[in-house]
């Protein structure tokens, strides 16, 4: 349910969308999160600004995954 509210968003520009979402994958920390923070690298690969905000809600979502796993 959010990983297609995430699509949406993302299909749309809806930047507010795409980070609410973002977060919501982040909180629940599932692993098969991982595929919408490769879909958002690859929508923003040539805007380093918005690909550096992508890499910063992965890493989250990265460390998380490490804090749910002990």
């Amino acid at each position: 349910m959010i990983l297609a509210a995430f699509k949406t968003a993302l299909a749309n520009n809806d930047f507010q969308g795409i980070f609410d979402s973002v977060q919501s994958i982040i909180e629940l920390s599932d692993p098969r999160g991982r595929k919408a923070f490769d879909m958002l690298k690859d929508k923003f690969k040539t805007n380093p600004q918005l690909l550096g905000y992508a890499g910063f809600f992965e890493s989250q979502f990265k460390e998380k995954l490490k804090k749910n796993k002990k």
